[in-house]
């Protein structure tokens, strides 16, 4: 049994660890890769290497809620895409608000939660098809991510971050060419479902 004062010392300590790891402002940088699910017909998987980064304020004291910015930028693996035989550009841009909330109180661990809203994101791949036509098509993201993840903290106001993410988006295509004529069909539009792994880290002030 630990006597009242070893309670107390010990409950003082990790309400210290938790104040010093607290930050009124923060920055992210993460990296992973996201599996993209276009619902079109045949369904399209689409891998991509993927670069994030955030940042916060924490504007209300004991509160674990902050609000900031994230962006997004990924490099779709060009093998996906078969339907091209040649690919110039294959890449992926999203930006827009972030919201964060984690439970408090936790020492040296700590579970979080994400939700990302696109205020702008693009789709680009720009290639050739039958070795020398011309396919360019840009696409509009919409929707939203969600991510869970965890934060270590091996020293004050330094977290080290492991996330998983699903996003729930829209692809509404908004220039589609080839040799430079627009095709019959129209532009298309389909629902864009991801999952995505991520490390990362966190530093505060």
């Amino acid at each position: 049994m630990l006597s009242k004062s070893s309670k107390l010392l010990a409950v003082s300590a990790i309400s210290l660890y938790a104040s010093s790891a607290a930050a009124f402002f923060d920055a992210e940088v993460l990296a992973g890769k996201r599996w993209y699910e276009l619902s079109s017909t045949p369904k399209t998987n689409v891998a991509s290497q993927e670069v994030s980064v955030a940042a916060h304020i924490d504007p209300i004291p004991l509160v674990p809620l902050a609000f900031g910015a994230k962006i997004d930028a990924g490099t779709l693996n060009k093998g996906d895409l078969s339907a091209l035989d040649t690919i110039d550009t294959a890449a992926v841009f999203r930006a827009g608000i972030d919201i964060m909330a984690w439970v408090p109180l936790v020492p040296m661990i700590t579970p979080y939660a994400r939700l990302t809203v696109p205020v702008s994101g693009s789709w680009i791949v720009k290639g050739k098809a039958e070795g020398a036509i011309d396919v360019n098509s840009t696409a509009k993201i919409s929707g939203f991510d969600l991510g869970v993840g965890v934060k270590y903290s091996p020293l004050p106001l330094v977290r080290l971050l492991l996330e998983y993410g699903r996003g729930m988006e829209k692809y509404q295509q908004d220039k589609v060419t080839v040799g430079g004529v627009s095709p019959a069909g129209g532009l298309q539009s389909y629902d864009l479902n991801s999952n995505a792994f991520q490390l990362g880290v966190e530093i505060g002030i």
